[in-house]
């Protein structure tokens, strides 16, 4: 009686409490998102500009997951929350300069797998973009060179199938895109359907090569 009564009259504290001990790819999160897209509130990806650290944030209908679901250091967490409150990124290379004094060897996987999971989405469409100028980026950084010098980051020749693919392996979930809509898209060269699909599960699905 005690949880339907929290998730009854406090509902945004109810789902955040299973949003922090629920793993992302457990059956009873199924459910969780269920009841979310029927109170129509979106579940969306960490994002660099809006997550908290440790706590998942409802802006309007949407509520995004706390950045430290990439298992980030705490040194890289407390670097990005600082510059945050100087303005919001305004590009994957602004973030790179502002940030890489707290940028240890040890996060470069982890960066990649914030790339992976949607965090930087607001910055770039390129994924593998992204990931491709990371290396590149940090070293600009270090000399302080100027955004207009450094070369920009391609939308083009993303596989949208491994850039799902990797989601869910990074988040355990995928929550960018709504798979049960997908059956062909340009630049979809390689096939997924996640476990938990209305698509896998009800056999409609079509590839086109």
């Amino acid at each position: 009686y005690r949880l339907l009564y929290y998730k009854t009259f406090f509902p945004d504290e109810f789902y955040f409490t299973c949003l922090k001990h629920e793993s992302l790819n457990s059956s009873k999160m199924n459910d969780i998102i269920k009841e979310l897209k029927k109170r129509d509130i979106r579940l969306k990806n960490p994002d660099i500009n809006r997550s908290l650290k440790n706590e998942p944030i409802k802006e309007g209908n949407t509520i995004y997951l706390p950045l430290d679901i990439f298992k980030a250091g705490t040194p890289l967490l407390e670097k990005i929350l600082e510059e945050r409150k100087k303005g919001p990124f305004q590009s994957f290379y602004d973030f790179i300069l502002r940030c890489h004094e707290g940028i240890g060897s040890d996060d470069l996987r982890t960066l990649t797998g914030m790339i992976e999971g949607g965090c930087f989405n607001c910055l770039s469409k390129s994924r593998i973009g992204m990931k491709n100028q990371l290396q590149a980026y940090l070293n600009f950084a270090h000399f302080d060179m100027d955004p207009s010098q450094v070369p920009h980051i391609s939308d083009s020749g993303e596989d949208i199938g491994e850039m799902l693919y990797l989601e869910k392996m990074a988040l355990g979930r995928i929550l960018s895109c709504p798979l049960d809509r997908i059956f062909h898209k340009e630049g979809y060269q390689t096939f997924l359907v996640s476990d938990v699909s209305n698509l896998e599960r009800s056999h409609r699905f079509q590839v086109e090569n």
